[in-house]
């Protein structure tokens, strides 16, 4: 696909949500919704940790019960985030990692930045004020473990065989990480099997097989704004005017071996100051229905506007995350898998 050129001013700001614009996504537990964020060598879609949004059964991500005794615990993140209204892709990702149960993955720690509240009843949005001058940083954008589960780990279905090899930091930490991922090799709507021959010295988690284990969310097809709305790839929106953002599904929703998956969506905007690429407001809106999601006047204007020196721009991202339902783990215990779809884009606001 071409893509039109941006003026300096907008393209500084795209490379910046390219490395801050996205969540920290971790799929084990409650994770806060930071202010700042710290990519690394990941893409961060939104700014900053995950916080639980309100899941339809009100459990965490990649949970392991201990209704029996636990041998590790596990985090599969399954990721595939657009920038420029669904016109590029910024981030693709599926990786695994193997940890003790008193351990943590890693994955939305070390954050030191205010975080963004985030509403809890749908149809609501909840607006927060930032310090410009907060130099904190986001947590971790990698699930990492300590438990080493043999070379190489496989989710396959009738169409699929996804690789997941081995990576080893320089600190001994572990994870299982897809390399091949891109949007035309993506399993969107596909329900996969994770399996690990386990073999080789030193190797803590033994051969498994997961059946049907794995619900990845279809393909998100953004419709507004459309591309007429843009002018150089961004989108002009006065604070006093509603937003209306509309999408759909490339196909039905995945289930697992234990049934249907849940669905959870998240709508935030970010105000930032261009110097320094400081966060100065959000708007975090929970939509009511599936397919669209209007930002009324009300809310939008709590946002402040371009002074109309470009010394600000604002971001737009919706994420939806897709769970199933938990399933028992050859090491003794139930797991969850997730993953993430979500489109984002760059607005200008106006009064």
């Amino acid at each position: 696909m071409a893509h039109r050129a941006l003026p300096s001013r907008y393209g500084d700001a795209l490379a910046l949500l390219l490395m801050l614009g996205c969540s920290d996504y971790s799929l084990t537990g409650t994770k806060q919704y930071s202010g700042l964020g710290d990519s690394g060598a990941e893409f961060e879609a939104d700014t900053g940790g995950w916080t639980e949004y309100a899941d339809a059964d009100d459990t965490a991500g990649v949970s392991l019960s201990e209704a029996t005794e636990a041998s590790a615990n596990a985090s599969i993140n399954v990721i595939f985030q657009y920038v420029s209204f669904g016109a590029e892709t910024s981030a693709c990702s599926f990786d695994v990692a193997f940890y003790e149960p008193a351990e943590d993955d890693g994955y939305g720690s070390g954050g030191t930045a205010q975080t963004i509240t985030m509403p809890e009843v749908a149809g609501t949005c909840a607006f927060t004020r930032f310090d410009p001058d907060d130099t904190g940083s986001g947590g971790s954008m990698t699930v990492l473990g300590t438990l080493d589960a043999g070379e190489e780990l496989h989710a396959t279905n009738a169409d699929y065989d996804i690789a997941l090899a081995r990576e080893e930091a320089a600190d001994g930490s572990i994870r299982y990480r897809w390399s091949g991922c891109t949007h035309d090799t993506f399993p969107f709507g596909q329900t996969l099997s994770l399996s690990g021959a386990g073999a080789g010295a030193g190797v803590a988690i033994e051969a498994f097989s997961l059946t049907d284990a794995i619900a990845v969310g279809p393909d998100m097809l953004q419709s507004s704004p459309a591309a007429a709305d843009l002018v150089l790839g961004i989108l002009p929106q006065s604070v006093t005017t509603p937003l209306d953002w509309e999408w759909s599904w490339s196909a039905d929703f995945p289930s697992t071996s234990e049934g249907p998956v849940a669905m959870s969506e998240m709508f935030v905007l970010r105000n930032v100051r261009r110097e320094g690429d400081r966060l100065l407001e959000s708007l975090a809106c929970m939509p009511s229905a599936d397919g669209a999601l209007t930002v009324g006047a009300a809310d939008l204007s709590q946002l402040t506007p371009d002074p109309g020196d470009d010394s600000t721009y604002a971001s737009a991202q919706l994420d939806a995350r897709f769970s199933g339902a938990e399933a028992e783990a050859p090491w003794g215990q139930t797991l969850r898998a997730q993953s993430l779809v979500s489109v984002s884009g760059l607005l200008r606001l106006s009064p």
